[in-house]
């Protein structure tokens, strides 16, 4: 939805495509609205742009940075990518914003748009300017996120395997997570069971894991 958002804005397709100092081939699109041709990407071309490969590109330093300050227009007219990419799409002018600098990756965001649009002028550069604090900010976040997701699907997998029910509660005795073992307990065993979420019961024949700063009483 944001990449649409640009393209509207800005007149371009869009891409957010992650790249490998040491292998500037590897410019591996992580979103994109470029249909098919977002496909035929990266499978063959991927690794004959030269807005990515140039020796010119492999030195940038400027946060947003046009395509024409990479690769001259009739330098990039005589390029496979040009004439089997780009053109079919009516596509000529880019630009490209860093979201975030690693050691070993950069993630950057693309437009690229027609020639009836012109280069990117001064002030569409300034707006994405302006912009890129707030679109680095949210992808820092979207990362984060992901890595939590990643963590907690990890945490998911290893309890689900553990053959005992496990219960994960807060300070209340609220749950937020229990396993197959433990759902089955809830359901069937008289000694435990769960009133709108909280845990209460007997002794508990499982495994119970707690969030918070204190374990929940049980009898």
């Amino acid at each position: 939805a944001f990449l649409d958002q640009v393209t509207r804005t800005l007149a371009g397709s869009s891409t957010i495509y992650r790249w490998q100092h040491a292998s500037p081939h590897d410019n591996q699109p992580l979103f994109h609205n470029f249909g098919d041709f977002g496909q035929s990407y990266i499978d063959h071309f991927q690794s004959r742009n030269v807005w990515v490969t140039g020796s010119k590109a492999t030195a940038r330093t400027s946060a947003v940075l046009s395509s024409e300050q990479i690769v001259p227009i009739e330098e990039l007219e005589r390029t496979e990518f040009y004439a089997d990419w780009m053109r079919p799409q009516k596509l000529k002018h880019g630009i490209s914003c860093l979201l975030h600098a690693g050691q070993q990756y950069s993630y950057h965001l693309g437009i690229i748009r027609g020639p009836e649009f012109g280069a990117f002028a001064e002030a569409e550069q300034q707006l994405l300017s302006d912009l890129l604090p707030h679109m680095a900010r949210s992808f820092e976040l979207g990362r984060t996120m992901e890595a939590l997701q990643r963590n907690v699907h990890a945490l998911h997998s290893a309890f689900d395997g553990l053959g005992v029910g496990v219960l994960l509660v807060d300070a209340r005795a609220k749950i937020h997570f229990a396993n197959p073992i433990a759902e089955r307990m809830l359901r069937e065993e008289p000694v435990l069971r769960a009133a709108g979420g909280i845990v209460a019961g007997g002794i508990v024949p499982a495994a119970m894991a707690t969030i918070g700063d204190r374990a929940p009483m049980a009898e």
